[in-house]
């Protein structure tokens, strides 16, 4: 499938995006969602570098940059030519995919979230490259979003209990 944008826009199963309002609405969320993921994960990678990851955290930052530049420029031309670019598609999942693997290990080597979250997040980018790598058009390339969402999730959970677990004049 050449991608979520074509699935949204056209239906078509084909690779021409058809110049329509919904496939631009699509579109521009579609690079929101991926430009905000990657603002969320270089603060994560600042979390991560202050709990003594100096190798990981980064990697995974710069992997997901590369990904998020290859989705916006694919999006970009399918935009201006009507025609989705599947390499850059092929470029984002597997950048991606290795950034979760990153930020995966990161969690682990540092416990700055539950270890299990680091665990899920190494068994989903692995299980998602595989699949990736298995011959078939009917890779979801968002699938890889769901790490950064349980990520997220586990920091807001962790943070909620640091703070009530605060002693009283802390708290404000």
């Amino acid at each position: 499938m050449p991608g979520f944008v074509v699935a949204a826009g056209s239906q078509t199963g084909t690779s021409y995006i058809p110049p329509t309002f919904a496939t631009r609405v699509a579109a521009i969320s579609l690079i929101t969602g991926v430009s905000l993921t990657l603002l969320g994960l270089i603060t994560f990678d600042t979390i991560l570098w202050k709990a003594g990851d100096r190798i990981m955290s980064g990697l995974g930052t710069a992997s997901y940059a590369a990904a998020a530049i290859s989705w916006v420029v694919a999006t970009g031309r399918a935009l201006a030519l009507h025609e989705w670019t599947y390499d850059l598609e092929v470029v984002f999942v597997l950048a991606a995919g290795f950034s979760m693997l990153a930020f995966g290990a990161a969690v682990l080597r540092t416990r700055v979230i539950p270890r299990w979250a680091g665990w899920v997040a190494v068994g989903w980018s692995t299980a998602g490259l595989i699949l990736f790598a298995l011959p078939s058009e009917n890779y979801p390339p968002l699938l890889v979003q769901f790490v950064p969402l349980l990520v997220g999730i586990t920091l807001l959970r962790a943070s909620r209990r640091a703070a009530s677990s605060a002693p009283a004049d802390l708290r404000g």
